[in-house]
């Protein structure tokens, strides 16, 4: 995984991604929300969507984990 916002949220990211349990997913929700934040109010969104759409790629067979981040990107489950 290409590095994103610097080692904090890289070595935070490898812990999430080891986990396999939704309940390890839904206790890194405030964390990742504290990532967004902080690279969108430093003019990094660009880099926050490259990050999601890794941790997407990466992890396209964790259902329940893709489910939460999507609730990260502020767009419907389902789309009408």
């Amino acid at each position: 995984m290409r590095q994103f916002g610097g080692p904090s949220i890289h070595i935070f990211y490898s812990n999430v991604s080891a986990k396999t349990k939704p309940a390890a997913y839904r206790s890194a929700v405030p964390y990742l929300k504290k990532i967004k934040g902080l690279l969108e109010r430093t003019g990094k969104k660009n880099e926050w969507d490259m990050f999601l759409n890794s941790v997407r790629v990466e992890n396209a067979r964790k259902r329940k984990l893709l489910e939460i981040l999507d609730g990260l990107t502020n767009k419907p489950l389902i789309e009408s």
